[in-house]
């Protein structure tokens, strides 16, 4: 960290950020969300901590978070009625 930044603002700034883009994604795929439910917000942001916000904006971030979580196991197609297929459209 530069000399003169403030930890604890920083990590506040951090905080907000990943809100924010967790938020957009909730958005731009409003299924996926549902079928995670409490969920969501921590398996994004343990996403979002290994995978930097790809060009395309929220909807390429909602394609990229259900690969990751396919590939972890996290979420089949059927979970809560999730299709995918209002990814498929974006």
């Amino acid at each position: 960290m530069p000399d003169g930044f403030d930890p604890g603002r920083l990590a506040v700034q951090a905080r907000g950020l990943l809100a924010k883009r967790c938020g957009s994604v909730a958005r731009a795929a409003p299924d996926l969300a549902e079928a995670l439910g409490a969920e969501f917000a921590g398996l994004f942001a343990a996403y979002a901590a290994g995978n930097v916000k790809p060009e395309g904006g929220p909807r390429a971030d909602a394609r990229d978070f259900t690969a990751w979580l396919r590939a972890r196991g996290r979420l089949r197609t059927r979970d809560a009625g999730y299709s995918g297929r209002a990814l498929e459209s974006l």
